[in-house]
Parts: C-alpha cells; sequence; structure tokens
C-alpha cells in the first residue's frame, strides 16, 4: 500500500497506520489516525482497508466484509483487498467466495493457494473456479490454467482444454 504523495502530514499518518497495522498494534490511537487519515484522504480505499483490519482484530467479521467490499468497490484489483475479503470469508466459514480471491492472489502475486476440502462436487465447482480466477474466459479452448488436486495439495499446470464451458456447474 501506498500513499498520496500530495500531503507531507498525511503520509506520516500513513506510515503510522501502516506500521500499527503490521504489528497489529489496533488501540484507540489506531482509530485516532484512522479518522484524522480519513479527515486528510476521505473516501479513500486505504480508509476502508485499514478500518477492516481494525474490525478483523475485534472478530467483527460480517463489518469488516463489509468495509473491504466498500474498498474492492474503490479498487477491484487489489492484492491488499483481496487478502482482506479471503480472511473475511473465511472467518464467515464462506469458503466458496473465498475462491476467485485466492486465484487472483496465485495468479497475479503467485501466492499459494489454500488447501480446501468439501464434497467431490463441491471441488470440481472449487477447481473450476480457481481455473478460471487464474486464466482467462470460461470457455475451455481458451483456458491458460488448469488447478487440480496432487495428492493432497492444489496444483496449477498449463494447458489447453478442449470441449465444453466450465460454467454454469
Amino acid at each position: 500500500m501506498y500513499y498520496s504523495v500530495c500531503n507531507v502530514q498525511g503520509k506520516k499518518i500513513f506510515e503510522e497506520l501502516l506500521d500499527r497495522m503490521e504489528k497489529k498494534a489496533f488501540d484507540d490511537t489506531y482509530l485516532e489516525l484512522l479518522a484524522e487519515y480519513q479527515s486528510i484522504y476521505g473516501e479513500s480505499d486505504r480508509c476502508d482497508i485499514f478500518f477492516a483490519h481494525y474490525l478483523l482484530s475485534k472478530n467483527l467479521y460480517q463489518t469488516a466484509l463489509e468495509s473491504a467490499l466498500k474498498a474492492e468497490s474503490k479498487r477491484p484489483e487489489s492484492r491488499m483487498v483481496w487478502e482482506l475479503l479471503i480472511a473475511c470469508y473465511q472467518a464467515l466459514g464462506m469458503g466458496a467466495k473465498v475462491l476467485p480471491y485466492m486465484g487472483y492472489c496465485s495468479w497475479f502475486y503467485d501466492t499459494p493457494i489454500q488447501k480446501f476440502s468439501g464434497t467431490s462436487i463441491q471441488m470440481k465447482e472449487a477447481l473450476h473456479v480457481l481455473s478460471l480466477a487464474k486464466g482467462c474466459g470460461d470457455y475451455e479452448p481458451f483456458l491458460q490454467n488448469n488447478v487440480s488436486v496432487n495428492e493432497d495439495s492444489l496444483v496449477t499446470s498449463p494447458g489447453v482444454l478442449a470441449g465444453e464451458h466450465l460454467l454454469p456447474f
């Protein structure tokens, strides 16, 4: 995450918030800094990101999810937002919602995909979603990456599949 270079005070507050967030120092000072940061930058996605991290630390998962979704609406292609959404959806037990974001993080940032479980139908659907998130298009001839299970881990292999649409399941 980075700050807007237009404001020296905003830069100091941003760096302090980022440091406190990384140290998980979510206290009254963190909230005061966040309020001050928001007074400078208004409706910045970073305000939503900082607030979502605070809410996650307080186990307020649904509200944290709302804040993370608000950040996503402002910045849809953001690793930090995707990781927040993964954490929120996992905390809320909404595993299927996690899959596209895990795929995006894996595709763009080479982040390992976490292991998940389910019925064979759920696994097939999950692998299709991950394959789509790591490639492009929903028609198999255009699929660039295929996600599959190898022993107890998920693997991505390049390849072109032929024949049918992956969605709907």
